[in-house]
Formats: structure tokens, C-alpha cells, sequence
């Protein structure tokens, strides 16, 4: 029997944001994230 938890974006950030800048130009990326999530998995193998 094998046991696993995984978490997402436990601070619940509701965006992601990051800029790069170039000679001329100015890019900023915005995304926009789930919720926070938690997952509790069990795994069985019947061998």
C-alpha cells in the first residue's frame, strides 16, 4: 500500500505575472491560476 498527497497553489495566488524587457519592446505575461487544491492518493497493488 503506497500513500501520496500533492498541494497546488497553496497560497491561493488568483495570478501569475512575469515581465521581460528588450530593446524596444516591453512584454508582460499575465495567467491566471486555479484555486488552491489538495489531493490525498492511496495506491493498492494485489500482487
Amino acid at each position: 500500500m503506497e500513500y501520496g498527497i500533492e498541494a497546488r497553489n497553496l497560497l491561493d495566488s488568483g495570478a501569475f505575472r512575469s515581465a521581460f524587457q528588450s530593446d524596444i519592446t516591453n512584454y508582460v505575461y499575465s495567467y491566471r491560476l486555479r484555486p488552491a487544491s489538495v489531493m490525498f492518493t492511496i495506491k493498492i497493488s494485489l500482487r
